[in-house]
């Protein structure tokens, strides 16, 4: 299972993915909020993009500001 790191912002979020919990697979992706309705949208176009199934997430850790 995958974790998966999202930074959420007012304009912009970020998210990364990790096998271990301590590196990244890549770099951290930024995304702009406003280009999604729901975070659960934003998470499933980001997965698929890193050619990740979403089914392989087993955790998410959120942070946003504010």
């Amino acid at each position: 299972m995958l974790n998966l790191a999202v930074d959420i912002g007012g304009t912009y979020m970020r998210m990364v993915f990790s096998a271990d919990g301590r590196s990244f697979l890549a770099d951290p992706q930024k995304i702009k909020t406003e280009n999604f309705a729901s975070l659960e949208a934003a998470l499933r176009e980001f997965s698929l993009s890193q050619k990740i199934d979403p089914a392989q997430i087993g955790r998410i850790a959120v942070g946003r500001s504010g």
